[in-house]
């Protein structure tokens, strides 16, 4: 019955064969062949040593024997650098003593597998499409949010800026305006009573200098009128004239 050996691509088998009892070297023959493709030789020992002249060139530079236990009968074989087409292949161990006839002493057959490919579990922070889309607009609006709230601000500031301007000017106006008014005022009331003064000064002391030259005449007139009065009585005959 063989025995089965597992490997993997690119590792090494190794194949038992124990021979009955302990052999005397330089007359034992050992070798090595597959039970497949006619049976190609894979090596040999022959007469106390190794003679790999007829190896087939699949198994060259891959086959070892460990020469420490050659002389207890263990001539188990190493094979290294295994490939794909080492897969399902089964390999004899046979010796001889004396040349006489080969006896099988191991059959073994070889599985080779492919390394398994270690799977990348999945990222704990890794997040669906879908969740990272909503994230997407969440921050986008979060984005559009602010701007518009800075906007907003800006307008604000700009209104109330206008507004405190356009009040300071409508104060500035009727402040001046009053100052202005004022000022006019007074100066014109001042301008009209100095005015009104001198031509009330004026017209008083026209009348009066009238009043005191008028005085004067009637004086005059009254004399005269006085004296008439007087000549008639003394004289009757201006009496009954007319006085001119």
């Amino acid at each position: 019955m063989a025995q089965l050996v597992n490997a993997m691509v690119g590792g090494s088998a190794l194949f038992e064969c124990f021979l009955p009892n302990r052999p005397s070297l330089p007359d034992t023959l050992v070798y090595w062949q597959t039970a497949q493709n006619g049976g190609l030789a894979v090596h040999f020992y022959d007469s106390g040593k190794e003679d790999l002249r007829y190896q087939h060139r699949l198994y060259q530079n891959r086959t070892a024997l460990d020469f420490s236990q050659l002389s207890a009968g263990n001539f188990s074989m190493e094979l290294r650098n295994l490939t794909k087409e080492d897969n399902n292949t089964s390999f004899y161990c046979l010796f001889s003593m004396s040349r006489h006839k080969p006896k099988l002493v191991s059959h073994t057959t070889l599985l080779v597998q492919e390394p398994l490919v270690p799977t990348k579990p999945p990222e704990p922070s890794s997040f669906p499409d879908w969740a990272v889309w909503l994230l997407v607009a969440l921050g986008t609006l979060v984005v559009l949010v602010f701007v518009a709230s800075v906007i907003i601000y800006k307008v604000q500031r700009w209104r109330k800026t206008s507004k405190v301007q356009i009040t300071n000017g409508t104060a500035n106006g009727t402040t001046d305006g009053t100052a202005n008014g004022t000022s006019n005022g007074a100066a014109n009331g001042t301008a009209n009573g100095a005015a009104n003064g001198t031509a009330s000064g004026a017209a008083n002391g026209t009348a009066n200098d009238m009043e005191e030259d008028g005085g004067d005449v009637m004086l005059i007139v009254n004399k005269v009128v006085v004296d008439k009065v007087l000549e008639e009585q003394a004289d009757p005959l201006l009496g009954n004239g007319h006085v001119g």
